[in-house]
């Protein structure tokens, strides 16, 4: 099922992501620091199938949940700073997690749904971290930068 599926490039998820937060978001493809990536959302498709993850590290997270949210940035930048998101800016990561699921392209109407959440201190599984991801640099208008990674189920 996941052939069903294509990854949006920079521009798209810039796109995206500048109409889910009300705001100017740029999007440049890059390599994130090496173990950074530990906020996860997986998402199946309607058969419990895997088709695609969406990753991201604390700045994403903290940023996109506080803009969502339209929470001061210095919430974000308290967030990144402590390396940990408080209830309120993990429930709401959350809630940008689920409308993440439109990053995934569906050409034949598969619908994707977030189906699990990993956020520290909970670790992702291995399976959510195998394989290519497309990782973007994220940048949040007055709220910063963040990485966000994208990859198919294999």
């Amino acid at each position: 099922m996941s052939s069903a599926l294509q990854l949006p490039n920079a521009t798209q998820v810039g796109a995206q992501l500048t109409r889910l937060l009300r705001r100017k978001v740029e999007a440049v493809a890059g390599s994130p620091p090496k173990g950074t990536l530990q906020f996860a959302g997986a998402y199946r498709g309607s058969d419990g199938a895997l088709l695609g993850v969406c990753l991201a590290d604390i700045g994403f997270a903290g940023r996109a949940a506080a803009a969502f949210a339209l929470i001061p940035a210095e919430a974000a930048e308290e967030a990144v700073r402590s390396r940990t998101l408080d209830d309120n800016l993990r429930e709401t990561f959350g809630e940008v997690l689920n409308v993440a699921s439109r990053l995934f392209l569906a050409r034949d109407g598969a619908r994707v749904t977030l189906r699990e959440m990993h956020l520290p201190p909970q670790s992702c599984t291995p399976e959510l971290l195998q394989g290519e991801a497309t990782a973007l640099r994220i940048d949040i208008d007055g709220y910063g930068q963040g990485w966000l990674a994208l990859r198919l189920a294999s």
